[in-house]
């Protein structure tokens, strides 16, 4: 009995180490980046309306607050859909996610927290895909304790046969111009992105 208890833990252990292996291909990055892996919606924004699985990179000085790259990381978002989401959906989903990352219903009154406020405008592509600047307003509870804005930069593929949006989002409360953005714009979507997952 205990060797079958043994053998089942343990191919539960590599059935979740192959799924996790599956989820490690929508960026390239070196092994500087964490990366972290949730199913959407996530366990601390369960009221999400999108279905489908996240990978969140961070360079190294993403927890540093005097750093350049404070703030600054990736996700992408593999959701499940017939059609492309709209603007609306993509704000109210990351103002969701937000709300529930910084926990904000929790009342706290040393602080001043308010609820996440996202804006995203569309903006010209040569790939086809959809492009988005702009911004979130968010509080930070793991580092400040005070309210911040992001910049942010988006942009959704829609996969028609595989019915899913691959939306990248790229964040930082740094301006466009400085350099952490060209960190950021450089870490790539892998090849064939529809084709994955």
């Amino acid at each position: 009995m205990r060797i079958m208890l043994l053998f089942l833990c343990l191919a539960c252990s590599a059935l979740i180490s192959a799924q996790e292996y599956e989820r490690e291909h929508f960026l390239k990055t070196d092994t500087t980046w964490t990366k972290e892996y949730f199913d959407l919606p996530t366990g601390f924004a369960q009221d999400m309306t999108v279905r489908g699985i996240e990978e969140a990179i961070f360079p190294p000085g993403w927890g540093k607050v005097e750093h350049a790259e404070f703030w600054s990381y990736i996700f992408v978002w593999a959701v499940n859909t017939t059609e492309p989401l709209t603007e609306h959906d993509l704000e109210m989903n990351l103002e969701l996610y937000f709300d529930g990352l910084m926990d904000v219903k929790q009342k706290d009154s040393t602080v001043n927290k308010l609820p996440s406020t996202a804006l995203l405008v569309p903006t010209e592509s040569a790939t086809g895909n959809t492009v988005y600047t702009g911004k979130i307003r968010v509080f930070d509870r793991f580092r400040t304790q005070k309210m911040m804005t992001l910049n942010l930069k988006a942009e959704q593929q829609f996969c028609p046969a595989q019915e899913k949006s691959i939306i990248v989002f790229r964040f930082s409360p740094a301006t466009f111009d400085k350099a952490v953005w060209k960190k950021l714009n450089a870490i790539p979507l892998r090849e064939a992105i529809c084709d994955l997952n």
